[in-house]
């Protein structure tokens, strides 16, 4: 066949694949909540056949035709950022199409690494900073309190920071940490929360993955539980992955932290009987009831009578620079003893899900820990209702009603 021959059969059949990856028809759907939404929620998707694979979506708002993030995830599936709506409304429709290109937002999520951190930015406004290399303690203080694989600072959308590392009363609590405390390895006592005793503590080891886009951020790292007790040996017991999931929330900075924990080697890790340890948050410098700082819990509770109760959520509010603004921490109803917990002190703010509280628990090597968190951080005082709705979110899918 001559030269020209195959040439314009090369052009015609990719002109043809051209017009299948966008063939298929624009889809509506209807997203259905008990309550209109007071703030942008992530929505997951399980995407129509025709619409599975990796050309770039386009969503809008079906009435209005504004437009919505929307990121797909696997060739499957997509998380789409349901908006706030004024007037608010309980059901909106919404178009999905295929698109030629990717478009293009005037905001996105992404990552800056930088100085032994990886931050995480909507637009120019940062959410949080992980940290991978150890943060050294202020001058003065014992090296063993250096820490890494933590988040700090964590910010509002007003740019407020709402947490604390090496706080003068507790210089061990790290912002967003987790670590146990009562600990039996291989037949001793080890305490990855308190490291001063310098028995045991908790390090990043690797960035395994990130990926960043118009609704989804995704950090996955890999920290370790290391047994110092044992000086000048050190044994890690726990090998944990985390994995944040922050989303283009307008109203606050939102995201998940799904955590896995596993034997580092054939030993169990008994973790004891205790009366805190487990994921923690730890409230912004200069937070203490005389200053204004506040608990609050999805039952109504505060420092006085929250503690080791089981609330959905638990919220930390004060002031910063003079304006309000609070933190929330929400637990998930498939980790392990929930409703998990919770550990309240009267006079310091932090607040941690410590499901050690009834009794001794085991991770096996063939049995590794697992549990689900979210995190909700905004300017302003806390509402209930909007708390309420967040952490419905997090815990019962939405509803898609395909059209």
């Amino acid at each position: 066949m001559p030269r020209q021959g195959l040439l314009a059969i090369c052009l015609i059949l990719g002109g043809c694949l051209t017009q299948s990856a966008c063939a298929a028809e624009p889809r509506e759907f209807v997203t259905e909540l008990p309550a209109p939404p007071s703030v942008d929620l992530p929505v997951s998707i399980d995407l129509p056949a025709e619409f599975r694979g990796s050309t770039p979506l386009g969503l809008e708002r079906t009435a209005d035709r504004h437009s919505v993030p929307i990121q797909r995830v696997g060739e499957s599936q997509a998380i789409l950022i349901l908006p706030a709506t004024n007037p608010p409304v309980a059901t909106q429709t919404f178009t999905l199409r295929l698109e030629k290109s990717s478009p293009e937002w005037p905001q996105s999520l992404h990552f800056q690494e930088e100085n032994g951190q990886i931050r995480l930015l909507f637009g120019n406004h940062p959410l949080f900073h992980y940290h991978v290399a150890a943060l050294q303690p202020p001058t003065g203080l014992s090296p063993l309190y250096e820490r890494s694989g933590f988040l700090h600072p964590v910010f509002t959308p007003a740019g407020h920071i709402v947490t604390e590392a090496f706080p003068a009363d507790h210089r061990h609590q790290h912002a967003i940490f987790d670590a146990w405390v009562n600990v039996e390895f291989q037949g001793h006592h080890v305490d990855f929360w308190n490291q001063h005793l310098g028995l045991g503590t908790v390090e990043h080891r690797q960035l395994l993955r990130q990926q960043a886009g118009p609704a989804l951020a995704q950090l996955q790292v890999q920290l370790a539980s290391v047994d110092l007790s044992q000086s000048p040996r050190r044994t890690d017991a726990l090998t944990e992955t985390w994995t944040l999931s922050a989303y283009a929330c307008r109203q606050g900075t939102l995201f998940d932290l799904e955590l896995q924990q596993h034997c580092a080697g054939p030993n169990p890790v008994i973790l004891k009987k205790y009366h805190y340890g487990g994921m923690a948050a730890r409230g912004a410098a200069g937070w203490t009831p005389a200053a204004g700082f506040r608990f609050l819990t999805a039952d109504g509770r505060n420092q006085t009578n929250g503690n080791h109760t089981r609330p959905a959520w638990v919220n930390l509010s004060g002031p910063v620079a003079g304006q309000p603004v609070n933190l929330t921490m929400f637990t998930h109803p498939d980790n392990p003893r929930s409703p998990q917990p919770v550990r309240i002190p009267p006079e310091f703010p932090y607040a941690a899900y410590a499901p050690i509280v009834d009794g001794d628990l085991t991770i096996r090597p063939d049995q590794p820990y697992q549990a689900k968190y979210r995190f909700f951080v905004q300017d302003g005082p806390a509402v209930p209702d909007r708390l309420n709705q967040v952490g419905q979110n997090f815990t019962t899918p939405v509803k898609i009603r395909w059209k």
